[in-house]
């Protein structure tokens, strides 16, 4: 008998808070600050039959973002680098086994 599981009952995700705005310092600052973490937004309630995976994404483009502005963890933990500008829209697409999808807003 094949048992299939619905991720999508135990798994929540929320909006983020944003806009954001971050400022960048006249002196370099620390790369790689700390945004929000992945529980911030999205929860598993069985992390071993439905694992959260976490893609960052450019709204324009609707594609995986590449650039070093932005870094997301495998833990969803978004971090910015405070020493480039940017004025891109972002959004964290988060999937899970057995086709369970959803995104944040944008930010």
């Amino acid at each position: 008998m094949e048992v299939i599981f619905k991720c999508d009952t135990i798994v929540s995700v929320s909006n983020l808070a944003g806009p954001y705005n971050f400022n960048v310092p006249a002196t370099p600052a620390g790369s790689k600050t700390s945004v929000f973490l992945g529980s911030a937004y999205a929860t598993s309630s069985n992390t071993v039959k439905c694992p959260l995976n976490f893609k960052l994404k450019t709204v324009s483009p609707d594609a995986e973002y590449s650039g070093s502005i932005l870094s997301i963890e495998t833990s969803g933990e978004v971090m910015v680098d405070t020493n480039i500008l940017s004025n891109d829209n972002f959004y964290i697409e988060v999937t899970s086994g057995y086709g369970f999808s959803a995104t944040t807003n944008q930010f």
